[in-house]
């Protein structure tokens, strides 16, 4: 998977996670459902969120690599310009 990907999965990830957690919140304001509903909404919140960190921590590390990628290759042109122009001298 690409950056944007990871990104745009953590970002539904996470509003799944608020939503789920703001129903369970106003759910279990009015007590009109059992508590084990409560407690399963919670859970679910709590496991977007995690899949959410995830896919987050997985887009930094793809981002951190490719400009550890990107870095490399510019010092390399670096090199080879710096060669180049002390064989033309």
């Amino acid at each position: 998977m690409d950056y944007k990907t990871l990104r745009k999965r953590a970002m539904i990830f996470d509003f799944v996670a608020i939503g789920v957690a703001g129903a369970v919140l106003y759910s279990g304001q009015s007590l009109q459902v059992p508590g084990w509903v409560l407690v399963v909404g919670a859970l679910i919140s709590i496991a977007a969120l995690v899949m959410a960190l995830k896919f987050s921590f997985a887009a930094r590390k793809l981002a951190r690599e490719e400009y550890e990628r990107y870095e490399k290759e510019m010092r390399r042109q670096q090199q080879e310009t710096n060669e180049d122009h002390d064989h033309a001298i």
